[in-house]
């Protein structure tokens, strides 16, 4: 099983911490998938739920260099319960101007409303939300 899955909907790229540390090549292909995503495709939306792992100090220093470029037309929303996903989205704040939310795990419409994802796309994303973290550990 893999610590984090990743996919995106025409909306929104959807992203899965699983319970375990991310691994630098995991966590690598999923900022070359964002870059794509946001370049190719114009999608500035991110939807992230975690069952309690985060990237490293190592790989949010990657992600920092990546997020740096999309200041101001990113939108993250987060769903956990983790105080840690909580500083680790403060910290990252002090480097870039990120806009970002944290939801509890269940709160998921409140998430894809504040993500402004289109009600008759929201389904999909929660479909492929419940498919990755099938994925993960």
């Amino acid at each position: 099983m893999k610590s984090l899955a990743f996919g995106k909907t025409d909306q929104c790229v959807v992203l899965i911490h699983g319970r375990h540390p991310l691994s630098d090549p995991e966590w690598k292909a999923y900022l070359e998938f964002v870059r794509r995503a946001v370049e190719q495709e114009g999608i500035h939306r991110v939807l992230v739920w975690t069952a309690g792992a985060g990237p490293s100090s190592k790989q949010r220093h990657l992600g920092i260099e990546i997020f740096k470029t999309y200041q101001g037309t990113l939108r993250t929303a987060v769903l956990s319960s983790s105080p840690a996903a909580r500083g680790i989205l403060s910290a990252l704040s002090w480097f870039v101007k990120i806009q970002y939310r944290v939801f509890a795990p269940n709160d998921m419409d409140s998430a894809l409303a504040y993500l402004e994802v289109p009600l008759a796309d929201s389904q999909e994303v929660k479909e492929l939300t419940e498919a990755l973290k099938r994925e993960v550990v």
